[in-house]
């Protein structure tokens, strides 16, 4: 069963993070009003202030419910390649760490607070189908302790179930709505019994609807339940995972995950038209932002050895020294290339999707940023959460929509929305204006760095 052919969507209301990674106790709460979430969100803060954490935040929820199904995948390829003599030397295990999916343990430990022995807490509020719910686990630094989700539990909202470590005994409540099958129930509570801890309950179910056809699912398995683990799938997540790389995970609108080099399968007429509405977006896109971009489009490229692909590459034409010249996209700047990413994630956005963007301006010029951002805005159909720097967004930016990382000076963390204070925001007294003048807090110390004493002098390196 492919559950993602469910189309749920799934908003967060808010996020409450204790004694994860910078975060102490802190609560980001993005309700508009008691049955409403927010649709555009924008996390702004110091450099250190926790802003990608937060969005680890999002990205440890994707691995803790997808960790089991990728256990199986990863050993199946293992198999693969101890029968595979030229690439038996990828079967190192430094190589299967790298790939972060064993189990959810090396996840779980990145995201403890550093110098901690108490117990670290994620919940996350969410709205699916207009019902609001919530999720949440704790974990040490090897396992889940302790796991709850709240939802439609049958026709009413209540607890679907609590699963907790005691003394090393597995407790647990399940609802009587969530299993239609009491053998079944009892099936899972063993497998449970085998893996909870290592692999959350959530995750446990995801392998079960993998493995097993639809019909025997839905005779078995709480549709409430099936929802949810459907809608935290389908967060599109862009996160920072090192300093140099980004990792995109979630579900998505589009069947190319990649919009610069596409293969689409030649009798595949729905995956044709789908390109051809991408590539008429890029040329509307580029060609209204950029006044050196003429055109954007795809050209098919050979594909040796394989007469089922169709291989695209994006190409633009640009007008260079008074000529106009075609250059590959992957030859553009890395700034144009990131606008790349940004706008296929805008696309999912406006068409339903919940996108959380870490460092969304990040090589892009602050005033093209603005203008995406403040045009998009009203489009969005779905949610759109960043974590940014850019402030100039700031003065046309609606203050419900502006929050803010602050810092206090025992190194507390508070999420603080820009419309909680009670500040008259206006043109001649913006929301920008005031954030820089440290009205809201969140930006780096205002004061000049004394270098004077910062002289490497020759003769001590000499000596």
């Amino acid at each position: 069963m492919n559950i993602i052919d469910l189309g749920v969507r799934c908003m967060f209301t808010y996020i409450e993070l204790s004694n994860f990674k910078s975060f102490g106790n802190i609560r980001f709460d993005f309700r508009k009003n008691k049955k409403q979430y927010k649709k555009f969100i924008a996390i702004y803060g110091e450099n250190g202030s926790g802003k990608s954490n937060f969005v680890s935040a999002i990205e440890l929820l994707s691995h803790t419910v997808t960790s089991f199904v990728n256990i199986k995948h990863i050993k199946q390829l293992r198999m693969m390649l101890e029968k595979d003599e030229a690439n038996k030397e990828l079967l190192s295990e430094d190589w299967f760490k790298n790939i972060g999916f064993l189990d959810i343990s090396q996840n779980l430990k990145n995201c403890r607070m550093i110098d901690n022995n108490d117990i670290s807490t994620v919940t996350y509020g969410f709205l699916i189908d207009e019902v609001e719910g919530y999720y949440t686990f704790s974990f040490d630094d090897k396992t889940i302790v302790r796991e709850e989700l709240y939802y439609l539990n049958n026709k009413q909202r209540g607890k679907l179930f609590t699963i907790e470590n005691k003394d090393s005994n597995i407790i647990s409540y399940i609802s009587q709505y969530l299993f239609k099958d009491k053998k079944y129930e009892n099936d899972i509570m063993e497998l449970s019994e085998m893996y909870w801890g290592k692999h959350s309950f959530l995750a446990l179910i995801l392998g079960e609807i993998k493995e097993k056809n639809k019909k025997y699912i839905a005779t078995n398995i709480s549709e409430n339940l099936i929802k949810v683990i459907d809608g935290f799938m389908q967060i599109f997540i862009s996160c920072k995972s090192s300093r140099y790389q980004t990792s995109i995970t979630g579900g998505s609108n589009f069947k190319f995950r990649d919009f610069e080099n596409v293969d689409i399968k030649l009798q595949n007429e729905k995956q044709k038209k789908e390109l051809e509405l991408i590539e008429k977006i890029l040329k509307d896109f580029y060609t209204q932002a950029y006044t050196d971009i003429i055109d954007i489009y795809y050209e098919q490229v050979p594909t040796p050895g394989n007469n089922q692909i169709a291989r695209y590459k994006l190409y633009g034409k640009k007008i260079i020294a008074g000529k106009t010249r075609v250059i590959p996209f992957s030859l553009e700047s890395a700034g144009t290339q990131n606008v790349l990413s940004v706008l296929r994630a805008i696309l999912e956005a406006i068409n339903g999707q919940t996108v959380v963007y870490d460092e969304i301006d990040n090589g892009i010029h602050d005033l093209l940023m603005k203008n995406i951002l403040i045009s998009l805005k009203d489009e969005i159909t779905g949610q759109l959460i960043i974590t940014t720097h850019n402030t100039l967004l700031l003065e046309e930016l609606d203050s419900k929509s502006a929050y803010v990382i602050y810092t206090d000076f025992d190194g507390n963390k508070d999420a603080r929305c820009f419309d909680d204070y009670d500040i008259r925001i206006q043109s001649t007294n913006n929301a920008r204006k005031l954030y820089l003048n440290g009205i809201f807090g969140g930006i780096p110390y205002n004061s000049e760095i004394d270098y004077s004493k910062m002289h490497i002098e020759k003769n001590n390196l000499e000596e």
